[in-house]
Protein backbone atom coordinates (compact mmCIF):
# COMPACT_ATOMS: atom_id res chain seq x y z
CA UNK A 1 0.00 0.00 0.00
CA UNK A 2 1.36 3.32 -0.94
CA UNK A 3 -0.83 5.71 1.01
CA UNK A 4 0.11 8.75 3.06
CA UNK A 5 -1.15 7.44 6.41
CA UNK A 6 0.86 5.17 8.65
CA UNK A 7 -0.86 2.09 9.93
CA UNK A 8 -1.28 1.28 13.61
CA UNK A 9 1.69 -0.75 14.79
CA UNK A 10 3.98 0.62 12.10
CA UNK A 11 7.47 1.21 13.52
CA UNK A 12 7.48 4.75 12.13
CA UNK A 13 4.09 5.75 13.52
CA UNK A 14 4.25 9.02 15.46
CA UNK A 15 1.69 7.70 17.96
CA UNK A 16 4.08 4.97 19.13
CA UNK A 17 6.61 7.46 20.48
CA UNK A 18 6.28 8.98 23.92
CA UNK A 19 7.95 12.34 24.24
CA UNK A 20 9.62 13.54 27.42
CA UNK A 21 7.18 16.44 27.59
CA UNK A 22 4.30 13.96 27.56
CA UNK A 23 5.85 12.04 30.46
CA UNK A 24 6.23 15.30 32.38
CA UNK A 25 2.66 16.30 31.60
CA UNK A 26 1.39 12.92 32.80
CA UNK A 27 3.54 13.06 35.96
CA UNK A 28 2.16 16.52 36.76
CA UNK A 29 -1.48 15.58 36.26
CA UNK A 30 -2.67 12.33 34.74
CA UNK A 31 -6.18 13.71 34.27
CA UNK A 32 -4.93 16.73 32.32
CA UNK A 33 -2.81 14.43 30.15
CA UNK A 34 -5.80 12.23 29.48
CA UNK A 35 -8.01 15.20 28.63
CA UNK A 36 -5.41 16.70 26.34
CA UNK A 37 -4.18 13.57 24.56
CA UNK A 38 -7.07 11.12 24.62
CA UNK A 39 -10.15 13.30 24.62
CA UNK A 40 -8.32 16.01 22.63
CA UNK A 41 -9.70 18.76 24.81
CA UNK A 42 -7.48 21.47 23.45
CA UNK A 43 -8.27 25.16 23.49
CA UNK A 44 -11.61 26.18 24.99
CA UNK A 45 -14.32 27.05 22.51
CA UNK A 46 -16.23 29.50 24.70
CA UNK A 47 -15.79 31.65 27.78
CA UNK A 48 -17.38 29.10 30.13
CA UNK A 49 -14.78 26.51 29.20
CA UNK A 50 -11.99 29.07 29.49
CA UNK A 51 -13.17 29.99 32.99
CA UNK A 52 -13.35 26.32 33.98
CA UNK A 53 -9.82 25.73 32.72
CA UNK A 54 -8.54 28.82 34.52
CA UNK A 55 -10.26 27.64 37.71
CA UNK A 56 -8.60 24.24 37.30
CA UNK A 57 -5.19 25.84 36.88
CA UNK A 58 -5.73 27.90 40.02
CA UNK A 59 -6.86 24.79 41.90
CA UNK A 60 -3.70 22.97 40.77
CA UNK A 61 -1.53 25.84 42.01
CA UNK A 62 -3.34 25.96 45.35
CA UNK A 63 -2.99 22.21 45.77
CA UNK A 64 0.72 22.39 44.96
CA UNK A 65 1.27 25.13 47.53
CA UNK A 66 -0.71 23.23 50.17
CA UNK A 67 1.28 20.07 49.48
CA UNK A 68 4.54 21.98 49.83
CA UNK A 69 3.39 23.51 53.14
CA UNK A 70 2.38 20.08 54.47
CA UNK A 71 5.78 18.70 53.54
CA UNK A 72 7.58 21.55 55.27
CA UNK A 73 5.44 21.18 58.41
CA UNK A 74 6.11 17.45 58.47
CA UNK A 75 9.86 18.00 58.13
CA UNK A 76 9.77 20.58 60.92
CA UNK A 77 7.78 18.24 63.18
CA UNK A 78 10.20 15.37 62.57
CA UNK A 79 13.15 17.64 63.33
CA UNK A 80 11.60 18.77 66.62
CA UNK A 81 10.79 15.15 67.47
CA UNK A 82 14.39 14.10 66.75
CA UNK A 83 15.78 16.87 68.95
CA UNK A 84 13.37 15.92 71.76
CA UNK A 85 14.47 12.28 71.52
CA UNK A 86 18.13 13.29 71.69
CA UNK A 87 17.52 15.42 74.80
CA UNK A 88 15.51 12.64 76.46
CA UNK A 89 18.25 10.13 75.65
CA UNK A 90 20.88 12.42 77.18
CA UNK A 91 18.82 12.75 80.38
CA UNK A 92 18.40 8.97 80.56
CA UNK A 93 22.13 8.39 80.13
CA UNK A 94 22.97 10.93 82.83
CA UNK A 95 20.38 9.39 85.19
CA UNK A 96 21.75 5.89 84.56
CA UNK A 97 25.32 6.98 85.17
CA UNK A 98 24.32 8.68 88.43
CA UNK A 99 22.37 5.60 89.51
CA UNK A 100 25.36 3.34 88.89
CA UNK A 101 27.64 5.70 90.79
CA UNK A 102 29.70 6.40 87.69
CA UNK A 103 28.79 10.04 87.65
CA UNK A 104 29.07 11.67 91.03
CA UNK A 105 29.63 15.29 91.97
CA UNK A 106 33.24 16.30 92.69
CA UNK A 107 32.42 17.25 96.29
CA UNK A 108 31.89 14.63 99.04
Amino acid sequence: MANDKTEVGDANSADDWVRASEVGEYAYCARAYWLHRVVNAGEPEDDAHAEALAGGAIAHEDYGRATLRRGLRRRRALTVLGIALLIASAFLVVAALKGWGLLSPPWP
